[in-house]
């Protein structure tokens, strides 16, 4: 949590602090209805977009985009870095 500011005093959400990435689907769900009802067509494109979710800082950078597959053995999590690769740290939590 950010040390300059109390967020629940500014009324401010981790988003708004910049303590947490905000996730920014590429596809919507007003999109999904809009293909299952047939007003939008459905492409290799479209398809591609399914599931990626860009996390975007404070100032509206885009810093990772994730997205998940379904392999033959299990899952694969797919993180594109559009920033420094020094920058980037990954924790894998199992329950």
């Amino acid at each position: 949590m950010s040390e300059l500011t109390n967020p629940i005093e500014q009324h401010q959400t981790p988003y708004d602090t910049g303590d947490r990435m905000e996730p920014r689907p590429w596809i919507t769900h007003q999109v999904v209805e809009q293909l299952r009802a047939g007003r939008v067509p459905l492409n290799a494109e479209a398809l591609d977009h399914f599931g990626r979710v860009d996390f975007d800082d404070d100032e509206g950078t885009t810093i990772v985009t994730i997205y998940v597959e379904r392999t033959l053995i299990g899952y694969m999590v797919h993180i594109d870095h559009l920033g420094d690769p020094t920058m980037l740290g990954v924790t894998i939590h199992q329950d």
